[in-house]
């Protein structure tokens, strides 16, 4: 009976497809199955003879044994089981079957194996069903034989790994008993903390902290907290959060762009994941989406990073200059830089600890099993220090290596603040030794040179290796540098020197702010905002679909002088727009739009944002992981994922400010006040 199974298999894995085929087939895939098209049944069928002499050598006796004895009860549940492939021409290669199905099977284990088809550029997995006392070699013996049939048509590749009960290790049983106490200590904080809300009043005393680039109120001005359990009592620690107030003086704007900007990594992060894995079970489908002018907005979604960059390169230097003028020139730097430390490393510790540790062990299905057994827990394990040494955009010099890969940002975000004083100290300098007009001018030529020499840097590197400029396109078939992407994600995309230049127009507007540079005569003033709201606008509708060219049906990629300037000026390009957003807010010269960016909603999200983006990214493959299935591309069945994936993430950065990031706040003001 184990013959009609497999036979089964292979005939709804590809002789069906033929059934399906059509005109369009861009990568041979309908060529391929052509291939079997004289190929009788009665000739599979009889070569799939896995128990001759040569085949049973290579499979272990308790397996043979198993699979000769199928009754034709059992031998139908597998093969309800087995994929069923759809959509072989629109590039699906999540074959993956039915997982919940063949766990239920007594006597059964689910198993997976790299697969693909030849002449198709997209990778793939095959689930099978098979019985618990066949080894993964039996299952490979197997799977060769069904490649072999197709004439390496569909070859699948080593490991194979099967489904196995959850064993928890010790990393694993740590990070769970360290929730726990986490939990533990905030029932009793909130318990032990009484009945009466704190008030919360800000003066202008109130510490102001430059924490994940925005301004927060210290919650240990609370006279409340005044205890070990005060520091993770929800009553205090909730009503900061979703506190709407601000300190005067505040860039408000600064709270909606963070909010909108983080967003527009989440959607982008929702595209390209299961692009990068491969999950989407209709690929050909998404790149039609890709080459429409619409999809611009998503595909250059990866600028958003430099908006943030430009806001703690703003705010570092806002608020640095604003106490050194009340402290006669004096920045307190032992504290500058330990207190930056302590108030992101715990919080960024534990997200790894739990991604590497207990994320694993919630994903279910297909591929969980890929999760759970195969390297995703390698780079953690090997490079955790690196993170909280924030080097890791250096070492490993592998991005595929790193652990929590999307913390590339906050390893530059460190390297930039540790550097940010001599800069700031610079300007300081300039001011106290010439007059006013003069150190405006050096303050501007030397933060200007600055950002030339970031921008030198980025040419270069990105000319002499020809390196992609245009992230989004390397998924277009036929792409010239699509063999140097990963020399541009190690080189280029998360180097600091390459990534300087919005940070430096970043520190440029907090000193334009904070000096309050601005055009006084009134008519003059006029012009300039309507000439830098245009220009703005202009700037940034150029970075985002200036593009086109390469992504329409006939379109071209650039040669290597496009290819470079668009790689060296379109995120200084960006930044500069933005920055003329948060300037002109500033300035009362935003109507509208600066109403909407410091509406008051923003401000508890705003307060969130660090940890929804160390966290959503989790959510994100959480998501795409745990279905049966391979992922379908709908463009509105996007939209409601994106909602819902944004809506858990912010929620999980509560729980992560409550629990971890607000507590150790609390407990850092106890010790810097003893």
């Amino acid at each position: 009976m184990f013959k009609e199974l497999l036979f089964t298999f292979f005939y709804l894995s590809v002789i069906k497809c033929e059934n399906n085929s059509s005109n369009n087939d861009p990568y041979g895939i309908k060529s391929f199955i052509l291939n079997y098209k004289n190929k009788s049944l009665l000739n599979i069928f009889e070569s799939l003879d896995l128990f001759g002499l040569k085949n049973s050598a290579n499979m272990s006796n308790e397996c043979i044994k198993v699979i000769t004895n199928f009754t034709a009860s059992s031998t139908g549940k597998y093969i309800d089981t087995l994929p069923k492939p759809q959509n072989v021409l629109l590039g699906n290669m999540q074959w993956l079957g039915s997982y919940d199905e063949c766990v239920g099977i007594e006597g059964a284990k689910y198993c997976l194996s790299p697969m693909n088809i030849s002449s198709s550029p997209f990778l793939g997995e095959v689930g099978i069903c098979m019985p618990k006392q066949c080894t993964t070699k039996d299952i490979g013996v197997i799977l060769n034989v069904i490649s072999g049939i197709t004439r390496n048509g569909v070859i699948f590749t080593p490991p194979v790994i099967c489904d196995s009960p959850i064993e928890y290790e010790n990393g694993a049983i740590i990070s769970i008993i360290l929730c726990g106490l986490l939990l533990l200590l905030t029932l009793f904080g909130t318990l032990l903390d009484g009945k009466t809300l704190p008030r919360l009043k800000h003066t202008e005393q109130d510490k102001v902290l430059l924490v994940n680039d925005v301004e927060h109120h210290d919650p240990s001005n609370n006279k409340n907290v005044k205890t070990f359990f005060d520091c993770f009592s929800l009553i205090k620690n909730v009503p900061v959060i979703l506190s709407t107030e601000t300190k005067k003086g505040a860039i408000e704007s600064l709270n909606g762009i963070r909010v909108l900007s983080l967003t527009w990594v989440i959607l982008g992060h929702m595209y390209f994941v299961p692009i990068q894995s491969q999950l989407f079970d209709n690929p050909l489908s998404l790149l039609k989406t890709v080459r429409s002018f619409g999809f611009l907005s998503v595909g250059n979604a990866y600028v958003s990073v430099d908006t943030f960059f430009l806001l703690s390169g703003l705010l570092v230097t806002y608020l640095s200059l604003r106490r050194m003028d009340l402290k006669n020139g004096k920045l307190p730097l032992l504290k500058f830089y330990i207190h930056r430390y302590i108030r992101l490393t715990p919080t960024y510790g534990f997200v790894i600890l739990i991604w590497n540790n207990l994320f694993p062990l919630t994903v279910t299905g297909p591929h969980g099993i890929m999760i759970r057994y195969g390297d995703f827990q390698k780079p953690c394990n090997s490079y955790w220090w690196s993170n909280l040494l924030y080097i890791n955009n250096f070492y490993p010099g592998d991005f595929m290596k790193q652990c929590l890969g999307w913390s590339w940002y906050l390893a530059n975000d460190m390297q930039f603040y540790i550097i940010s004083p001599a800069i700031i100290y610079a300007l300081y300098w300039f001011e106290k030794r010439y007059e006013k007009r003069s150190s405006y001018l050096f303050s501007f030529l030397f933060l200007g040179a600055i950002t030339s020499i970031s921008l030198l840097s980025t040419g270069l590197v990105v000319g002499i290796n020809d390196y992609p400029s245009v992230l989004t396109a390397l998924y277009l078939p036929n792409n010239p540098r699509i063999s140097r992407a990963a020399g541009f994600q190690n080189n280029v995309y998360e180097k600091p020197h390459t990534r300087f230049a919005p940070y430096a127009i970043g520190m440029l507007l907090g000193y334009i702010i904070s000096r309050n540079i601005l055009v006084r005569e009134k008519k003059a003033k006029k012009i300039f905002f309507i000439l830098g709201w245009l220009l703005s606008i202009a700037t940034g509708l150029a970075v985002v679909y200036g593009v086109w060219g390469v992504f329409k049906s006939d379109g071209h990629f650039f040669n290597g002088e496009e290819n470079v300037i668009y790689g060296t000026f379109h995120r200084v390009a960006w930044a500069c727009a933005v920055a003329w957003v948060v300037y002109a807010c500033h300035n009362n010269a935003g109507g509208l739009i600066n109403k909407f960016l410091s509406w008051k909603f923003w401000i508890p999200l705003s307060r969130l944002s660090f940890n929804a983006y160390l966290i959503h990214l989790a959510v994100i493959v959480y998501f795409y992981n745990i279905q049966e299935n391979g992922i379908h591309y709908q463009a509105n069945m996007m939209a409601f994922n994106f909602v819902s994936v944004t809506v858990i993430s912010y929620a999980c950065a509560f729980v992560l400010a409550v629990c971890v990031e607000y507590p150790v706040f609390n407990i850092e003001s106890m010790f810097f006040e003893l």
